[in-house]
């Protein structure tokens, strides 16, 4: 996966990728190139490698159809880790059933979705089964900030240390038959 986007966005990166209008920003119309999609992914890469995630490890993300989700898979896949989506329609009991069958190390979220509040229930989840998932060390959320749990901008941050190289080592050791997605 990670390698098809890098090849994508090399052969159009001033192509459209994505239009979306945002309900956790105002409604606000976004707008991302091809080359804006590959630059979100690899920070996402960067922060997953700065939180130690290592190649087959698991990275779960509670998110609708926005552009996080995007760069968020193509991130864990530049990361040589193996993108879990949860669903977002799974109610707090079945969240909890799907996080300890999925064994994330880091989980990727949207702080809410209608009456939905995924921040609050994941870290009751979390707070209520530590012991039972203790591989987690990783949570961090797009939209307002809530508990305990790392913003979203925080996360990204801490992946500037990371150089592009690291990312490019790692694309070149994945193989086709490398789990990319459960």
């Amino acid at each position: 996966m990670g390698g098809f986007l890098l090849e994508v966005c090399r052969r159009y990166p001033d192509n459209p990728a994505l239009v979306f209008d945002d309900p956790l920003r105002d409604g606000k119309t976004r707008r991302w190139t091809y080359g804006d999609l590959e630059r979100h992914a690899r920070q996402v890469a960067r922060a997953l490698i700065a939180a130690g995630v290592e190649r087959g490890e698991h990275v779960a993300t509670i998110m609708a159809n926005r552009p996080e989700a995007v760069a968020a898979y193509f991130g864990a896949a530049l990361a040589g880790a193996v993108i879990v989506p949860l669903s977002t329609f799974a109610t707090r009991r079945e969240l909890a059933t799907l996080l300890h069958a999925a064994d994330p190390v880091v989980v990727l979220l949207q702080s809410s979705m209608g009456s939905r509040n995924f921040a609050a229930d994941i870290t009751d989840i979390h707070d209520e089964s530590a012991e039972t998932n203790p591989k987690l060390r990783e949570v961090a959320v797009i939209g307002p900030e809530h508990y305990d749990l790392d913003p979203w901008d925080a996360f990204l941050a801490r992946g500037d240390e990371v150089p592009e190289s690291a990312i490019d080592e790692i694309v070149r050791a994945t193989h086709p038959i490398d789990t990319a997605l459960i």
